[in-house]
C-alpha cells in the first residue's frame, strides 16, 4: 500500500503545482485576490474537490473506494446532478477568492468610521 500512497502524494503534488501556476496567472489578471498565497488557494481548492467526493459519498451513498477498485466511474450519478453540485461548490469557493465585491469594500469603509 505504500506504493499507492506514494503515487497519491506525487499526483497531489503535481496537481497542486499546476493549480498554483494557474492561480498565479489569475492573480496577474486581477481575477483572484492578490493578498492570499496562491499555494494556500491551490491546497484549498484541492481539498474542496476531495470534499466534494466525500459529500457525494455521504449524500448519495456512493462507495467511491469500491467504484475505483471495480474500475467504475467514481460516482454513478446523472452528470447534471454532479455538475450542479460542482457549480455550487465553485461558487462557494469563488466568493472567497475573487476580488472583493462592492458590498465587502463598502462594509470595510463603514467599519473604519
Amino acid at each position: 500500500h505504500e506504493d499507492v500512497r506514494e503515487t497519491q502524494r506525487e499526483l497531489k503534488s503535481q496537481i497542486i503545482g499546476i493549480m498554483t501556476e494557474m492561480l498565479k496567472e489569475q492573480q496577474r489578471r486581477g481575477i483572484v485576490r492578490k493578498d492570499i498565497d496562491v499555494k494556500l488557494m491551490a491546497y484549498s481548492i484541492f481539498s474542496i474537490q476531495a470534499g466534494m467526493y466525500d459529500y457525494l459519498a455521504d449524500r448519495f451513498g456512493v462507495d467511491i473506494r469500491a467504484n475505483i477498485l471495480a474500475r467504475k466511474p467514481i460516482v454513478e450519478l446523472p452528470p447534471k446532478q454532479v455538475q450542479k453540485i460542482a457549480r455550487e461548490m465553485a461558487e462557494m469557493l469563488r466568493s472567497g477568492i475573487e476580488s472583493a465585491p462592492k458590498e465587502i469594500k463598502q462594509e470595510k469603509k463603514s467599519s473604519r468610521k
